[in-house]
């Protein structure tokens, strides 16, 4: 009986052989091949050879690309990298802006089952090309990065054999090299008492992608709020930029995204607004059209506005009035007891740390900023206002930040106005 140490080294040979017999177009073809001789050893020649009859038999030896039994993408590696940046609040109210330069800094990751992250740093061998055959599309139209590795695709990760990892970077898929995995190695934390288990909490199921995320109901105006950081969207690496319906991992490590403390979003695409806003005023010009529907009868009504963003329908992007609401008794009460908090409302707020404009990650575990719907007053071009939590202090009025960094995003329940 082989162990698992040894199927591993002969489904890596195996792939050798596919690739090399098979050429390019054809490798992912092998490559499933080998998963099922490597992974079905066990129960038996007989199972075995039929199931790899069954599926050469689909590929066929003169494949253009096409792929008759995608795959699961599910997985990704986490490449940590260092940055980081200074921010401090003023006390005066007004936002000393957050920096993008980077001092030395560093994150911790892991390994986890999800598609699209790391290759922001590693290196590796180039293991397969994207098809000559064109470009294979699901049938939203989209292409399929669940093995293609187009533009459209560029840094998602996708595992190529049961213990290799790949990402896509210029039309190439690049093996990942074990010292990347071997980064991700340390402690994330223990996650078990992140919640208040003495609270009833909601639960809502984000229709676009079946996200399932605790609420909880806060406050003197009982209002509905997520009881975690959203998290929606395709992982990308840190190096890559972000477009719609993507999102950043803490040193690209999906674990982050999968336990709470969810994606990091630049401003434009926490805010559903075209890339432009991130340089330019809303409303500015035909590059940045949009503008954020003020509410009436606020002597402040930019602290109140109730913008969807990319919150799900029904929910909108938590704004300082909300943050208001909840923060009556001091940080400790919304911040999760995985991060010294008392967590008595709930609300269960995380250390979600910083994505930059360079790419790099800072802050997990020791500071966290959550977007508002706000620009910042004399710098509407380039920053918007945020929340910022540190280990002993916050700031949910006079905080702000250079829209092109990412960081973390809150949704609340639609509500009647108090007016």
């Amino acid at each position: 009986m082989r162990t698992e140490r040894e199927d591993a080294d002969m489904e890596k040979r195996e792939m050798r052989e596919n690739q090399g017999m098979w050429g390019r177009n054809g490798f992912h073809c092998g490559r499933l091949a080998g998963r099922v001789r490597a992974g079905l050893v066990r129960l038996g020649m007989g199972a075995s050879l039929l199931s790899l009859a069954v599926l050469l038999a689909s590929c066929g030896s003169g494949s253009k690309g096409t792929d008759p039994q995608a795959e699961d993408s599910s997985g990704s590696v986490a490449v940590t990298s260092s940055g980081g940046g200074l921010h401090t609040s003023s006390s005066s109210g007004e936002a000393e802006p957050l920096s993008s330069g980077v001092v030395p800094g560093s994150s911790s990751g892991g390994m986890s089952t999800v598609s699209g992250s790391s290759g922001a740093s590693s290196g590796g061998t180039q293991v397969r090309s994207s098809s000559s055959g064109g470009v294979v599309s699901s049938s939203s139209g989209a292409a399929d990065c669940t093995w293609q590795c187009v533009d459209a695709c560029e840094g998602t990760v996708i595992w190529s054999s049961f213990t290799t990892q790949s990402v896509c970077r210029s039309g190439e898929w690049v093996e990942l090299s074990s010292s990347s995995v071997a980064k991700s190695s340390s402690s994330r934390g223990n996650m078990d008492n992140a919640f208040n288990k003495a609270l009833s909490y909601g639960e809502f199921t984000d229709p676009r992608d079946g996200q399932k995320y605790r609420t909880i109901v806060i406050g003197y105006y009982q209002y509905e709020y997520f009881a975690e950081n959203l998290n929606y969207g395709r992982q990308i690496t840190g190096g890559t930029e972000q477009t719609d319906s993507t999102k950043y991992c803490y040193g690209d490590d999906p674990w982050y995204c999968e336990n709470h403390y969810g994606g990091l979003y630049r401003w434009s695409v926490a805010m559903g607004f075209p890339r432009a806003c991130d340089t330019v005023a809303l409303g500015s010009g035909p590059s940045c059209p949009d503008t954020i529907a003020l509410p009436t009868g606020y002597k402040e009504p930019q602290k109140y506005t109730q913008h969807q963003g990319i919150c799900p329908d029904g929910w909108h992007v938590m704004n300082e009035g909300e943050w208001a609401n909840i923060l009556g008794g001091g940080a400790s009460t919304v911040k999760s007891s995985a991060w010294q908090g008392s967590n008595t409302t709930g609300f269960t707020l995380l250390a979600g740390g910083i994505r930059f404009g360079d790419g790099s990650f800072d802050r997990i575990k020791t500071e966290t900023y959550v977007w508002l719907p706000q620009e910042v007053s004399g710098y509407v071009g380039k920053k918007a206002r945020l929340t910022e939590f540190s280990a002993n202090n916050y700031d949910n009025t006079g905080a702000g930040g250079d829209k092109t960094i990412s960081v973390s995003v809150r949704c609340v329940k639609d509500h009647a106005e108090l007016f």
